[in-house]
């Protein structure tokens, strides 16, 4: 009963994230927001965006500490994005250069593990290199 309701603790703790939001925090996310009011103001030219851009530079100056609740909206935000984001773009690489590299190496006929002959005889298939290394092998390893 233990370890199972200590999985459960584990699996939980996986998709929570801890923020802690302090002053500096907090005056980032009004200037974030700032900026994203004054650049509405110039796409969609409504004299309200630059109403509110004033209010948040008020509240960036006077009184940080008003936007914590926004500011752990905005961070948790960027947090979910980033986990999202950093895998999509990781299968993009994947699936863009990785792999069509390996077909064009297989229809080569490139084995550089030598899987081909991997348990085919009781002979290992790994190389024994007796290489005298000399300063230029470290100097340059590549």
């Amino acid at each position: 009963m233990q370890k199972d309701s200590t999985e459960l603790m584990e699996k939980n703790q996986k998709f929570k994230f801890n923020l802690k939001i302090d002053r500096d925090k907090s005056k980032d996310t009004g200037l974030a927001m700032i900026l994203i009011l004054l650049l509405l103001y110039i796409w969609k030219d409504n004299f309200v965006f630059i109403c509110l851009a004033i209010i948040f530079i008020i509240a960036v100056l006077v009184i940080p500490g008003s936007l914590k609740p926004l500011a752990y909206i905005w961070f948790g935000l960027a947090h979910i994005l980033g986990t999202i984001m950093s895998k999509i773009l990781l299968s993009i690489v994947f699936f863009l250069v990785v792999l069509p590299i390996a077909i064009l190496r297989r229809l080569k006929g490139k084995d550089s593990l030598r899987l081909k002959q991997w348990k085919k005889s009781m002979e290992s298939v790994f190389i024994t290199r007796n290489h005298q290394y000399t300063s230029s092998d470290i100097q340059k390893p590549y």
